[in-house]
């Protein structure tokens, strides 16, 4: 499966699971840069943008080489489908964009460009959908 099919099925993926939890979901152009998804409640009042990195194997997500900016509105959403588990399994790690970054410097890769699986698994992170009821 390539890259692009991989990271749209991770961006459906999330979006499917932010609905199910009461949030309207807004898919974004595919050339929009640092926001895959625009979310909100359903009062308007908690506004969300967020990033979605998707692998099937493999320890690293590629997030670039620049910063990730902070905001407590803007988060990451790291995927990591395990389809060859019976039955398929799929992991989420709901990550604020300050601790994004954190992981980002914390690769020990000289290009920086790259979150590490094994990182972000030995985090709270796994299903931390409460990332997103702070603002609510």
């Amino acid at each position: 499966m390539s890259t692009q099919i991989t990271g749209m099925r991770g961006v459906y993926a999330v979006a499917t699971e932010l609905s199910a939890r009461g949030f309207i979901v807004s898919v974004t152009s595919r050339e929009a840069k640092a926001v895959d998804l625009l979310i909100s409640d359903s009062n308007g009042r908690s506004q969300f943008g967020v990033q979605v990195k998707a692998i099937t194997k493999g320890g690293f997500w590629g997030v670039g080489s620049k910063p990730i900016p902070y905001s407590p509105s803007y988060v990451y959403v790291f995927v990591r489908f395990r389809d060859n588990r019976t039955p398929p399994a799929t992991e989420f790690y709901v990550v604020p964009s300050e601790d994004a970054e954190k992981l980002r410097l914390s690769t020990g890769l000289k290009d920086k460009t790259d979150v590490n699986y094994a990182a972000v698994k030995n985090g709270d992170y796994l299903n931390n959908w409460t990332v997103f009821d702070l603002k609510r």
